[in-house]
């Protein structure tokens, strides 16, 4: 999620709140520099409503794929070792989002890893839909691909198919 970039300081723990914060993970050239992404990890138990937040990261432009697997990688661990068992893992499409998956060696053919935490268990990877459906709306709405036909044009607004 893109942000504006901004720091403030708490005066409580004494600390300014803004630079780029990917933990262990943060890679050094944007340690202090300000972040403008926000980067969320999410826990959601099949068959139920809520969702637990596991992480939340500040960086600098999108987190990179390397990055993303490292921070992936920790979570599934930690949830693991809790006895919170991680059977998937969700993410949009983006470029960086499939880099990750190419770490964890998913490809169009492969879309299971053996699990990190369990080897008689797979680790599956998927696209979220609702991504999927707004990437395809974006795309429609760019002037250079509004040339595509579904039907042939015959009077006023009247499609024949």
């Amino acid at each position: 999620m893109s942000l504006l970039e901004s720091y403030s300081f708490n005066k409580e723990t004494l600390e300014i709140i803004g630079f780029t914060d990917l933990g262990k993970h943060t890679p050094e050239d944007q340690k202090t520099k300000l972040g403008n992404h926000a980067l969320v990890v999410m826990y959601q138990p099949f068959g139920s409503r809520w969702v637990q937040p596991i992480g939340t990261f500040l960086s600098r432009g999108a987190a990179s794929s390397e990055v993303l697997y490292h921070i992936i990688l920790e979570s599934i661990v930690l949830l693991e070792n809790s006895n919170i068992r991680v059977n998937a893992v969700v993410s949009d499409a983006a470029q960086w989002n499939r880099g990750m998956w190419s770490l964890f060696g998913i490809d169009e053919e492969k879309v299971h890893t053996d699990h990190i935490a369990d080897p008689e268990r797979k680790l599956w990877f998927c696209s979220d839909f609702p991504h999927l459906i707004n990437n395809l709306r974006n795309w429609m709405v760019k002037p250079e691909n509004r040339e595509f036909e579904v039907g042939t044009r015959v009077a006023n607004n009247i499609y024949r198919f």
